[in-house]
C-alpha cells in the first residue's frame, strides 16, 4: 500500500510539467537571442537570467493558483502587471517620469521588472545587475515554493466539523 503524498512531494509533482515548459520557453528565447547575434559572453549570462526568470515566475504562478484559486491569482497577476508597466514607463521615460510613479521598492523587486532590468543591462552592456537579479528571482522562487506547499497542505487538511457535516448530508 502506498502512503499518501506529502504536500512537498505533491507540489513538486504538480509543478514538474510547468517547469519543463518554462525551461523550453527559456531555451527558445535564448535561441532567438543567439540568432539576433548576441555575443557569447553576454549569451551565457542571458541564458542564466532567462532560466532563473522562467522558473521563478512559473513557481510564483503555481503558488498564486494554489493559494488563491484562479480568480485570485488572475487579480494579483493583473495588479502586478500594472505595477510593472508603470515602473517600466516611469524608468524608461526620457527626461524623467512622465506618468505617476509606482514606488520603486515595490515594482523594482517584482520578478518581471528585475529580469527586464538585468537583461537590458546585459544586452546593452551598461550595467551588471545580473547577480542581484538571480538572487531576487531565486528568493521569489523559494518563497513561492513555500507558499505553494503550505497552500497544498491547507487544502488537504480536513477538520472534524467538516467531516461531521459531510456525514450528516449523506
Amino acid at each position: 500500500v502506498e502512503a499518501a503524498m506529502t504536500p512537498v512531494r505533491l507540489a513538486i509533482t504538480s509543478l514538474r510539467p510547468a517547469l519543463v515548459l518554462a525551461v523550453v520557453q527559456a531555451a527558445a528565447l535564448a535561441g532567438a537571442l543567439a540568432l539576433a547575434g548576441v555575443r557569447f559572453g553576454n549569451m551565457l549570462v542571458a541564458v542564466g537570467l532567462l532560466l532563473a526568470g522562467a522558473l521563478a515566475m512559473t513557481v510564483l504562478h503555481a503558488a498564486l493558483m494554489a493559494a488563491l484559486g484562479a480568480r485570485g491569482a488572475s487579480a494579483i497577476s493583473l495588479l502586478a502587471l500594472a505595477a510593472q508597466a508603470m515602473w517600466v514607463l516611469t524608468v524608461g521615460a526620457p527626461g524623467g517620469p512622465s506618468v505617476p510613479s509606482v514606488p520603486s521598492g515595490i515594482a523594482g523587486v517584482l520578478p518581471a521588472t528585475v529580469l527586464d532590468s538585468a537583461l537590458s543591462g546585459v544586452m546593452l552592456g551598461t550595467a551588471d545587475s545580473s547577480g542581484r537579479a538571480v538572487v531576487v528571482l531565486c528568493a521569489w522562487a523559494a518563497v513561492s515554493a513555500l507558499v505553494m506547499t503550505l497552500a497544498v497542505r491547507r487544502r488537504r487538511a480536513t477538520s472534524l466539523a467538516v467531516l461531521r457535516r459531510e456525514l450528516a448530508a449523506a
